[in-house]
């Protein structure tokens, strides 16, 4: 068994941001990931740029906040009024000295603009190593399964080594979990491969609450060309570069989708019949959902080409593509594909997950001893979440988590854990391990369609119709396949146990989308598609009470800003 003050799980920037500032506190700290730390995580693969309130570049008109008020206004109104506002003023408040307090820690930074591909490893990796040089303990390749409790408090958590297989116990004082979202749980995605809702099911099962789980964010330009490596995001470029949506008979449709939702800023004085008809600069908000969308319904309404639309470069000069590392590292995910010759096919997939556990001010969940920080937490960005808000989130409440945990380690004792909760969660690993291999228990097969599962009807368009299908589908993997899931080495009873995480993450996600019977900004409810502030402006909520879900509303929490009443 091991010991430690301050257990923080996940090594992504909120993680290691915890870390660093319960260290700061004189406790001990064990950094725990089931995979490299600092290298596979949502921060890893993100562009590494922070949203916040100074240094914005005078000619990025869409996206300029020249005041704490205007990144705070603009930040309430895109998550559609539903983000907790005093979280949204502690994340602008906070961010900017947080974001130059980053220096410290010899992270590379980029405070206007994402950074080329692999930008958040500049961040990531130097805090990796500032974490080991003052103290942190990092134990990596460890897949920490469930939390434990000592009485009504998480006093840690059991899990095992990926490779070896060993069972590992920790016990601690105060826990943070740092596990980043859920976007793997859609077939398509633009997350990393170990961000699979593990936390929120940790949360979930040691008894606290979780807010806006419905609500999942897309990134509009995933690849979808056959022969090429299907979904990969290929970045800024397409509308830096004028690239042109089109749909099977050639027309461009996206401004149509964007004119009926005002999202066309006044500088805007293109036409339907105009070669580049959206420029990326002009939208007074970010539209990426918006983008999302209607290629989706041009395909749900029968005018897609295999299933996905055309991002049409045809027009674009060669030379434009080798100007800068963006544009030359798309060519090269291209992969020789003839841009200049004809349209390449495209689709969205899911970027974030803006829901998760709920947080006080401090981080603190509503279970004594859980901490929690970055995406795995709900509540700061309501239905929306501003680009570069979600490192600044991360560095803002991954400090008051870990001040909160060292608190809170340093005026109590190590608690006792019962052996026998220990045994239990042991059990259940074992028991996988020992079953026989079946058609039915294939953890990749389940995985897939799983997957699929949450893509056709819990994704970027919803309907009543589709959600039911969902949770008849899931409730089916449930019964069927989960008891008979099998493996042959600790490798992959890690995905095993991750697809038994996502599966319940899927219904977490499903029934609070079906719950909400109107549509804001990523939840897109194609049968309640207008804002219903009337009778929906509130949070929904959920927590396991006698081994079931449980679903209930809440105010939203207001500070400054008064809602519409439409």
């Amino acid at each position: 068994m091991i010991e430690t003050d301050v257990l923080v799980v996940g090594t992504g920037l909120a993680g290691l941001r915890a870390a660093i500032e319960a260290r700061r506190y004189g406790v001990d700290v064990l950094l725990v990931d089931k995979m490299e730390p600092g290298r596979v995580s949502n921060t890893a693969i993100s562009g590494g740029g922070f949203k916040h309130f100074h240094h914005r570049q005078p000619s990025d008109t869409a996206r300029r906040y020249v005041t704490f008020n205007d990144h705070f206004k603009h930040m309430v109104e895109y998550g559609d009024f539903l983000p907790n506002q005093k979280l949204a003023e502690i994340l602008t408040l906070e961010a900017n000295p947080r974001v130059v307090e980053l220096e410290e820690f010899s992270a590379e930074i980029d405070a206007h603009t994402p950074g080329p591909k692999r930008g958040g490893q500049r961040v990531t990796l130097p805090m990796t190593e500032y974490v080991k040089e003052h103290g942190v303990h990092i134990l990596r390749d460890t897949f920490l399964t469930d939390l434990v409790r000592a009485g009504d408090a998480v006093a840690g958590a059991v899990g095992f080594n990926v490779f070896g297989g060993d069972f590992i116990v920790v016990k601690s004082k105060s826990t943070v979990l740092a596990t980043g979202g859920a976007g793997e749980i859609y077939s398509r995605n633009n997350t990393a491969v170990n961000v699979v809702g593990d936390g929120y099911e940790m949360a979930y099962n040691a008894g606290a609450s979780l807010v806006d789980m419905e609500m999942v964010m897309p990134d509009a330009i995933l690849l979808a060309e056959p022969g090429l490596h299907w979904g990969v995001h290929i970045g800024g470029s397409p509308f830096r570069m004028r690239g042109v949506l089109r749909n099977a008979a050639g027309e461009p449709f996206e401004t149509k989708y964007l004119e009926e939702h005002n999202l066309v800023g006044p500088e805007a004085t293109f036409s339907l019949d105009d070669p580049w008809p959206v420029r990326y600069d002009v939208h007074p908000y970010d539209v990426r959902e918006h983008r999302a969308r209607a290629m989706v319904l041009e395909v749900r309404e029968g005018r897609g080409d295999k299933g996905a639309v055309l991002m049409d470069f045809t027009k674009v000069p060669r030379e434009e593509w080798t100007r800068d590392q963006l544009s030359r590292g798309t060519l090269q995910l291209l992969r020789g594909f003839p841009i200049d010759e004809r349209p390449v096919h495209v689709l969205p997939g899911m970027i974030c997950t803006l829901g998760g556990i709920r947080i006080d001010e401090n981080g603190g969940s509503d279970v004594p001893g859980l901490y929690a920080a970055g995406e795995v937490t709900g509540g700061v960005h309501g239905a929306g979440r501003l680009g570069g808000n979600a490192l600044s989130d991360c560095i803002v409440f991954g400090a008051r988590a870990g001040r909160s945990a060292a608190i809170r380690a340093k005026s109590i004792k190590m608690p006792d854990i019962d052996p026998a909760q220990v045994d239990e969660k042991r059990g259940r690993v074992r028991e996988i391990s020992r079953r026989e291999p079946s058609e039915e228990g294939d953890v990749e097969a389940v995985t897939a369609e799983f997957k699929s599962l949450m893509w056709e009807h819990v994704g970027v368009v919803r309907s009543g119709q589709d959600l039911e299908a969902a949770l008849a589908g899931i409730d089916r993997i449930r019964r069927e396949n989960l008891p008979h899931l099998y493996v042959r080495n600790p490798r992959e009873l890690m995905r095993a146990l991750e697809l038994v995480k996502m599966v319940s993450v899927g219904e977490m996600i499903a029934r609070p989308a079906l719950m909400r019977e109107d549509s804001r900004t990523c939840h897109y409810r194609i049968d309640h598609p207008e804002r219903d502030n009337r009778n929906w402006l509130k949070n929904i909520l959920l927590r396991r009470e006698d081994g079931k879900m449980r679903l209930w509303t809440e105010p939203v929490v207001v500070t400054r800003i008064q809602p519409p009443e439409d």
